[in-house]
């Protein structure tokens, strides 16, 4: 029987999270194990008993109840139909009509041709159909925001520990390596003032917008060092990416060892050469900098600082964009998605050659080991000497670093561009160096691959959308990397299971930017040409272009302090220093976050859509449809006429009348109902103190009201010689005195 979790309860399937989490082998006692065990012993957690050795143990049991393959011990929560049979409707569309708009929408995102007369029919239905699933389409959207927002929004929150510590380390290691640099010859001060401000980056249609091509020529692309290989195998196959500590802790050991100073003054030299012999270059940008730059979402919300200078060169002025600084701080989801991207690269390696294949030999075991006697025809006689474990693990870690060292290097691709403004006339020539992710062999062929990982925290209702910024940060790495393509990898982030990936090309990008945001990126090329422009009328010096809460408008540009420069200080300016920028980085994750919510992709067809034949981002077709009411936006309201405004006095004048008749109305029956009451409670009243003078000659009625007889009638009685006694007569001619029976019951009289 599957459980139910209360809708009032949302934490349950956070709570099955973590214990999803923890190896129940570990825990032997407990009643899970413990049931198991009673069921089955095929499952028993426990340590056998000697006598029990001999018992074959499959490596994947069956279960009894059932007979199918035991692969888990934990009960999954991610089921995505559980979650379809919580919407409060179903589909006004039915399962032919879904699946013809399955059909179609799949040719459309495939760029398949239309040209047939029962595909035009299918078009026509498609857009058709896609109206009368509007509606619900909203609903559907609101119904996932509530859902996310009450239940779900703990999987933003979360990172995992060891990806967590991976990405801190990293970003330490990049932080200590700044502060290494400041001083030396590369940054020779730390302090820098405010000296002006230039345009940001950010979208507008331009008429004439600048030309940025390659240099068509085949010696426009210089590579240096080695590219990683990536195994699809690896990845692509693999039902979870989580990797131990023991796989990590050496990728974090490579990857520092692969970026450290020597290297980085290796590929300053490399660009001074390639400036000296190409005299067309003029500027000279990194490409995680153009990056930013060209990302208007991130570079009008994110606090980061990038260094430029401006250096004579054979006699020309050349612009020199350094890649950016590490940012002070970073968010939860910022962190979520730098992990999981070097989680999969963790999965990348260098391609084994014939002399990287031979073992590595520590220079202190090549002095342990004896030395041969060649010209002897006897076998060499192979000595061992035994060490303790870590000692070994030890010194194959130092002999791999040595040899990595020296075999291995950092990739680092320089590529020409052309850089043609129509509007000036104007022809600069860019060199723009980057690196490759990894590549994939297809035919013995290299194909270069830029990684983009997309992390999905709501996948039992479909496709995430693409941020804007996470499509621009993607556009800006595909156009300056022509030669490669984009591989997309959806994950769980809270599984870290693979969801999907795709193959992506520069086109697909610039058309999913125009679907979902209706940006043509080209023009963004034009707006980072004015700032560039605007940088290079700087006077030869050292600076840093800035952005920080503080910026409304444009972005600030310090100016270096040296000691050439002391005279121009000024003390009342704005001073940056960069050795207190980098260590007041900010580690831990922050305690307060503000969460946007994602929608769900309309056009993404996932696994889910394609088993069960239902179109993104709709109910359910195998449910009854039931009557909703979408909230709808307030209307404007049209100016009133001459007419409107008499008709809505007449209106006021008849509703105020009948709110007067109303009131009055009202009062009468108040009064009324007061005066019932109170005659109710006097009789009550009477009754409760009235005399009582025994059941025979009592003069009251049922109800103890007195019966006061006429004084004509009381004569009549004694002319007829009625045998009546003194008293009688006396009480028959004295009335009752009703004030004194109301005064001793204690209410007022009327008299009063």
């Amino acid at each position: 029987r599957n459980l139910d979790w209360s809708k009032n309860n949302p934490l349950p399937e956070r709570v099955l999270y973590e214990q999803y989490l923890v190896d129940w082998c570990d825990f032997p006692d407990d009643i899970f194990n413990l049931h198991i065990d009673e069921i089955d012993p095929v499952h028993e957690v426990k340590s056998r008993a000697i006598e029990d050795a001999s018992r074959p143990v499959p490596e994947l049991p069956t279960d009894p109840r059932t007979g199918e393959t035991v692969r888990q011990l934990t009960i999954d929560t991610t089921k995505p139909l559980r979650m379809f049979s919580r919407f409060p409707s179903g589909s006004v569309l039915n399962r032919g009509e879904h699946q013809l708009c399955l059909a179609t929408l799949n040719k459309l995102n495939m760029r398949l041709p239309m040209t047939d007369g029962k595909d035009e029919k299918n078009l026509r239905i498609y857009h058709e159909l896609m109206q009368k699933l509007a509606p619900e389409r909203d609903m559907f959207e609101q119904f996932v925001r509530n859902h996310f927002m009450t239940n779900l929004l703990w999987r933003v929150k979360t990172i995992a520990a060891p990806l967590n510590t991976l990405l801190v380390d990293l970003w330490r290691w990049k932080a200590n390596r700044w502060l290494q640099q400041l001083g030396t010859t590369s940054h020779l001060s730390t302090s820098y003032q405010l000296m002006t401000a230039v345009a940001a980056v950010t979208y507008q249609e331009h008429e004439k917008a600048v030309n940025f091509v390659p240099f068509d020529s085949g010696q426009s692309v210089i590579e240096t060092g080695e590219v990683r290989r990536l195994f699809p195998e690896n990845v692509l196959s693999r039902s979870t990416l989580l990797r131990s500590h023991r796989v990590l802790g050496p990728f974090r050991d490579e990857w520092c060892a692969l970026r450290d100073a020597k290297r980085h003054s290796n590929a300053r030299a490399a660009v001074e050469a390639l400036l000296e012999h190409q005299p067309e270059i003029s500027i000279v940008l990194s490409a995680s900098s153009v990056a930013l730059l060209l990302n208007e979402k991130r570079n009008s919300e994110e606090e980061w600082t990038i260094p430029f200078r401006l250096t004579m060169v054979a006699g020309r002025k050349v612009l020199t964009v350094d890649s950016k600084l590490p940012p002070v701080k970073l968010s939860t989801p910022a962190r979520n998605a730098k992990a999981h991207r070097l989680l999969v690269k963790s999965f990348t390696t260098f391609l084994q050659t014939d002399h990287s294949s031979t073992p590595v030999v520590c220079e202190d075991e090549q002095k342990d080991t004896p030395t041969t006697n060649a010209a002897s025809n006897q076998p060499a006689e192979q000595q061992y000497k035994v060490v303790r474990f870590d000692e070994y693990m030890q010194k194959v870690d130092e002999s791999t670093r040595r040899a990595l060292d020296k075999r291995q290097h950092e990739n680092r691709f320089y590529q020409l561009w052309k850089l043609t403004d129509d509007q000036s006339d104007e022809e600069q020539g860019v060199l723009i160096d980057f690196r490759q992710d990894f590549y994939q062999t297809l035919r013995k062929t290299r194909l270069f691959m830029n990684l983009s990982v997309k992390l999905e925290h709501q996948p039992e209702f479909g496709a995430e959308q693409m941020t804007k910024a996470e499509l621009l940060h993607e556009w800006a790495r595909q156009l300056l990397r022509p030669n490669s393509k984009t591989l997309r990898i959806r994950l769980d982030p809270v599984t870290h299971r693979k969801i999907s990936s795709h193959y992506l090309e520069l086109r697909d990008i610039e058309e999913e930017l125009l679907r979902l945001y209706a940006i043509r990126p080209r023009h963004l090329i034009t707006s980072m040409w004015g700032t560039l422009r605007r940088m290079q009328l700087f006077p030869v010096g050292s600076y840093l272009l800035h952005r920080d809460e503080r910026t409304v408008q444009g972005w600030s540009v310090y100016t270096e302090v040296g000691r050439e420069r002391e005279q121009q200080f000024n003390p009342n300016a704005v001073v940056y220093d960069l050795r207190t920028r980098l260590r007041a980085i900010e580690y831990d994750l922050p305690p307060l976050e503000q969460y946007d919510w994602i929608p769900i992709d309309k056009c993404f067809i996932t696994q889910l859509h394609r088993e069960r034949s239902i179109m993104p981002c709709s109910f359910p077709h195998w449910t009854p449809v039931r009557q909703l009411n979408k909230r709808e936006k307030l209307k404007l309201k049209k100016k009133p006429t001459i007419d409107d405004q008499q008709n809505v006095v007449q209106q006021h004048v008849k509703k105020s009348k009948m709110q007067r008749k109303n009131v009055k109305r009202k009062q009468k029956l108040k009064l009324l109902q007061q005066e019932k009451a109170k005659k109710e409670r006097m009789l009550h009243t009477l009754s409760q103190y009235a005399p009582y003078e025994g059941p025979s000659r009592s003069t009251t009625g049922a109800r103890g009201v007195v019966k006061i007889a006429d004084a004509a009638t009381v004569a009549a009685g004694l002319s007829l010689g009625a045998s009546t006694s003194l008293k009688d007569a006396a009480m028959a001619q004295q009335p009752v005195d009703y004030n004194s029976y109301q005064l001793y019951a204690g209410m007022p009289s009327n008299n009063e």
